[in-house]
């Protein structure tokens, strides 16, 4: 048994001895191909994607171009390979390890299949198609040569893109068509009994006329529609995969019939509200803010607003700038109550450091600086930069008219010194 190795696209030689002459220029009948790691992907898609075939005539440098060519897809951290051989057949075994860099693809605005049958022309076409790919590389350019492909089929004069995703760790491989019209011309609902679809057609009117996008209609549901069940109780309603129907061209644009199905459920009543991980603040002082109580309706989209209003205010002006907090619903569905855990995340106390002005003459900006109150060393406190902001900085721009400015902050923090700079910019 013998073996080379092919690593993240490069290739590496190890040292090999041969005992029969010269064996890697030597051809033997290719008698058998296995996979050994491929989880995700399947081992038929890998072995059509090696380029190698049964009863092939192989030598051990053809091996080699396999595993390279296996490693330049971008699907797999490593590729290696094990062989044995006879006087006339070779069995080989690619050892590989997939990628976690894998992502799922979205196909934002391809309306002319549907889902399923799309999905289906990918996996025909494409071996190792399995609906993930990694950011970049063979598979991506693949999967966009297949869309382009069903385009010019249907004669849509239209480019195809890919947008990678944002960071390794998460993110999806968003596909786009550019250069042609999809606008979303009717929009039905089914489910909404208790809501009234009405409600519904009413919020989703940012969705029509609009060029339909997958992301965007997804970010709306979440954003929008969802929380129009949320404040009235419904901590279950959830909304199913939309239902996308392509009309035909139609004067040059592709227009689209959107139906979205939701599953209201049964609303619920706060049965009791809970605190976790808070230190800095009492309960007490937390409850004093929220003004949900056991009995009311199971409000969590105004529970979310005053939350953010006690990270803003309450920690946010003691200097703690990093607090996050969670809600975690746990419904009876026999009483139809919910128990509200509210979990708290304080984070490290943060001091100010320094106020830096960026675009004012110099005599506004000593001015302003000598107006700033809080001092080096103290907690930071955004409430009090805030009012500084309204008291202080919107006088200075009213006496610098004419001349029209505007003006925006951000805060650099330092987390191994914890300490925040204020930094004010004037445009």
């Amino acid at each position: 048994m013998q073996g080379l190795r092919a690593s993240k696209g490069l290739l590496v030689v190890a040292a090999v001895l041969f005992f029969a002459g010269d064996l890697p220029a030597q051809s033997f009948r290719l008698a058998s191909i296995q996979i050994s790691g491929s989880r995700r992907l399947p081992a038929d898609g890998v072995v059509a994607a090696s380029g190698l075939s049964i009863g092939q005539q192989v030598s051990v440098q053809d091996l080699q171009v396999a595993a390279d060519r296996l490693s330049e897809l971008g699907l797999f951290d490593y590729v290696t390979f094990q062989y044995q051989s006879t006087s006339e057949n070779l069995s080989v075994t690619f050892v590989v390890e997939e990628t976690a860099k894998l992502r799922p693809c979205v196909f934002d605005d391809f309306v002319w299949l549907p889902r399923d049958e799309l999905q289906a022309r990918l996996r025909a076409e494409i071996p190792l198609f399995t609906g993930t790919a990694p950011p970049g590389g063979y598979l991506i350019d693949e999967i966009r040569r297949v869309l382009q492909k069903l385009l010019d089929e249907r004669g849509v004069r239209a480019r195809v893109t890919h947008v990678a995703p944002m960071s390794d760790e998460a993110g999806i491989n968003l596909f786009r068509i550019e250069g042609v019209s999809v606008p979303v011309v009717a929009l039905n609902f089914r489910g909404a009994e208790r809501l009234g679809e009405g409600r519904l057609r009413e919020a989703s009117q940012p969705l029509l006329a609009q060029n339909f996008s997958r992301s965007f209609l997804a970010a709306f549901i979440g954003g929008t529609l969802v929380p129009l069940y949320r404040s009235r109780g419904y901590l279950r309603a959830t909304f199913r995969e939309p239902e996308v129907e392509y009309l035909g061209e139609a004067e040059g644009t592709h227009p689209v019939r959107v139906t979205l199905t939701v599953d209201e459920r049964e609303p619920y009543r706060v049965r009791e509200i809970r605190w976790l991980g808070n230190q800095v603040l009492s309960q007490a002082e937390l409850e004093k803010r929220v003004s949900l109580r056991p009995g009311d309706v199971a409000d969590t989209v105004k529970l979310a607003e005053e939350l953010r209003t006690i990270r803003e205010e309450e920690y946010g002006g003691r200097g703690y700038i990093l607090a996050q907090t969670e809600i975690a619903p746990q419904p009876d569905d026999v009483t139809l109550t919910a128990d509200l855990t509210i979990r708290v995340t304080e984070g490290d106390l943060y001091h100010f450091r320094a106020l830096v002005i960026q675009g004012l003459p110099e005599r506004a900006a000593e001015q302003l600086a000598k107006k700033w109150k809080l001092q080096p060393g103290a907690p930071f406190d955004a409430n009090y930069l805030r009012k500084f902001i309204k008291d202080d900085v919107e006088p200075v721009l009213r006496g610098l008219t004419p001349v029209a400015r505007n003006m925006s902050y951000s805060l650099d923090r330092s987390d191994p010194q914890k300490t925040v700079t204020v930094i004010l910019r004037f445009r």
